[in-house]
């Protein structure tokens, strides 16, 4: 089966202009200027006519009107072609147009027939089924040339043995990793603009070296390339390419110039990981559950909290990573959080390509309240004379008002295990990363909120524990149990509102706006050596 190539997709839609079905009107030639301008009434009805048609494929009421996506050209083509088909020549209408648009049409071959288009200047082919093609078969006209998502993995075989004449090249959402020796000054002197567009690119120091000797390049787009994430990349290249105008779609200025000079004596450091920052900075308005005293008591819980998001999964790191603040620390009912050191996070990373495909796809970031449930070690129900005697005990140290020392919840799990967890995700945000790739910032600053609800129940009452080895104490505890859960339903609340939970986070990707932010980073590191 052939492959479906670039004339064939033309001649499919220049079917659409529908030119052998208009009204055969005649042409009309203008008569010696020296005779007076007077029509007779056979000139004058073909005038209305191409008058009248002309009108026609104008009005978006008309059976006659179109809409042309494909080519600008298919209008003024039209027109003319009704004034006077003498002045198109169907035979070789190919030269009548300056641009193409063949975008979405299964297309997999530029063929030698595009050739043929000798005034064609602009050849989109986006979307189409692309893996590689000879620029020698390209009319030497042809300024703008896109390939922009198709199937090329190879720029090499995007075939180039001569000069040509292109000022821009479009290959967006491709595949390509590198660009090893394709652009030869010789065969590239035309070109201004290159759209490299989330591609595979992660060699920086090989791409720089591709196109410095580019000397008419301006317009360089490199966003979402996993390039653009090691740190200093931005400096790197307008240091490097002293031409450019334009870096991934916004101007290089002139402060920039000038805060990125000498960069390029650092090549080497920039291609050895990227780095990237989470730091939560606080917790607004979190409602820590009020623990009962539950010293002595056979089985204890206690919460946690834990912010919690997903990472790449990389095998230098974790799927998932985990910030914890639990109850035993002193916090209030009502709290808020300074997380200070405790909420920084910094990862680094060595697969670009990973981790451009994690930002792709952005993250979640989950607040989590976990209940802990602990039994205690080599637990043995006490003789009935101890449990009297200890009840004695209370009741004089209750007429002695004598304070006893409460211990902390810290102290007491030394003598617990872990039996249980129960989680509960009190609140999660869909954190957005893809601006970064794009180029319009290194630092993502958020306050995210969430409406909270909780009802507020008696979590004083003893926890009612049942044990085997002492079938007594368990009837007394269910029954108590049973009691205890009269109460609770009856001190039950309806759902109250209470301020939003917030949570202020910054991300950031290292980099440096200045030379002097890099000889920073590389001393703090020990890595100017």
């Amino acid at each position: 089966m052939s492959k479906k190539c670039v004339s064939e997709a033309f001649y499919i839609q220049l079917k659409s202009l529908r030119l052998n079905e208009y009204p055969i009107i005649g042409s009309y030639v203008k008569k010696d200027p020296r005779i007076p301008n007077e029509l007779d009434e056979y000139e004058k009805e073909k005038v209305d006519e191409i008058v009248e048609m002309i009108d026609l494929i104008k009005d978006q009421k008309s059976p006659w009107y179109e809409t042309y996506i494909w080519s600008r050209d298919c209008d003024s083509i039209r027109e003319r072609y009704i004034r006077d088909r003498s002045s198109i020549n169907l035979k070789n209408i190919e030269r009548y147009f300056s641009n193409l648009r063949l975008n979405s049409l299964d297309i997999e071959e530029i063929d030698e027939n595009v050739k043929n288009f000798v005034n064609l200047e602009e050849l989109i082919l986006s979307c189409n089924l692309i893996t590689g093609c000879s620029l020698s078969n390209l009319p030497n006209s042809v300024k703008i040339f896109d390939l922009s998502a198709n199937l090329i993995q190879n720029i090499h075989d995007i075939n180039v043995k001569s000069r040509t004449s292109i000022q821009h090249f479009g290959l967006a959402y491709n595949s390509i990793e590198n660009l090893d020796t394709y652009f030869y000054p010789k065969h590239w002197q035309s070109l201004v603009s290159l759209d490299l567009t989330s591609n595979n690119i992660q060699d920086l120091t090989n791409l720089i070296i591709e196109l410095e000797n580019l000397k008419n390049l301006k317009v360089l787009i490199l966003s979402r390339n996993p390039v653009v994430l090691y740190p200093g990349y931005r400096g790197l290249v307008i240091d490097s390419l002293t031409n450019l105008y334009s870096l991934d779609d916004s101007p290089i200025k002139k402060e920039e110039r000038i805060n990125y000079q000498d960069f390029k004596l650092y090549r080497d450091f920039f291609t050895h990981h990227a780095e990237i920052l989470f730091n939560f900075i606080s917790i607004r308005n979190l409602v820590f559950p009020e623990l009962p005293d539950f010293e002595d008591e056979p089985e204890i819980f206690v919460f946690k909290y834990v912010i919690r998001f997903n990472s790449l999964e990389d095998s230098d790191f974790m799927d998932c990573y985990e910030q914890r603040i639990d109850s035993t620390q002193e916090f209030d009912p009502m709290t808020n959080i300074d997380l200070n050191e405790k909420g920084l996070v910094n990862l680094k990373f060595k697969s670009m390509i990973n981790l451009r495909d994690f930002m792709l796809k952005g993250t979640r970031i989950e607040l989590v309240e976990r209940k802990i449930f602990y039994q205690a070690k080599n637990y043995e129900p006490p003789a009935e004379d101890d449990v009297k005697k200890k009840k004695k005990t209370e009741k004089k140290e209750e007429k002695k008002e004598v304070k006893k020392k409460k211990k902390t919840i810290s102290s007491l799990l030394d003598n617990y295990n872990q039996v249980n967890v129960e989680e509960k995700v009190l609140a999660n945000f869909d954190l957005e990363l893809q601006p970064v790739l794009d180029g319009l910032t290194k630092i993502i600053e958020k306050k995210f909120q969430s409406k909270q609800k909780f009802e507020t129940a008696n979590l004083n009452q003893p926890m009612a524990t049942s044990n085997k080895n002492d079938p007594k104490k368990g009837k007394k505890n269910e029954k108590a149990s049973k009691t205890d859960k009269k109460k609770s339903e009856a001190d039950l609340r309806e759902p109250a509102e209470q301020l939003p939970l917030e949570i202020d986070f910054k991300f950031k990707v290292l980099d440096f706006s200045h030379l002097k932010e890099l000889k920073i980073y590389l001393d703090e590191n020990d890595l100017n050596k």
